[in-house]
């Protein structure tokens, strides 16, 4: 949705590249693409590597590391950490 080729028969406008892959990610579901999720039986946080006050927050949230990332597509291309907890 982001390729104004692509789109221009489809009567539907133009969006940017973090809009075309959130929307793309909410068809797919982000379980199936990436292995986890923000509505599933897992709480994530997704914090760019360093950020310390958000790696806190995560923890006081009940949170733990599990694992880190390169980038967050449509976002960041930045390392990232995730954090999680999983549903009772």
């Amino acid at each position: 949705m982001a390729d104004e080729r692509a789109v221009r028969f489809l009567g539907t406008p133009v969006q940017n590249r973090a809009l075309a892959w959130r929307n793309m990610a909410m068809l797919l579901g982000h379980w199936q693409m990436r292995g986890y999720g923000f509505f599933w039986q897992r709480v994530i946080h997704v914090i760019l590597s360093g950020n310390e006050p958000s790696i806190a927050v995560a923890k006081k949230l009940g949170s733990t590391y599990i694992r880190s990332a390169r980038g967050l597509p449509g976002v960041t291309d930045e390392d990232v950490m995730i954090y999680g907890q999983i549903a009772d």
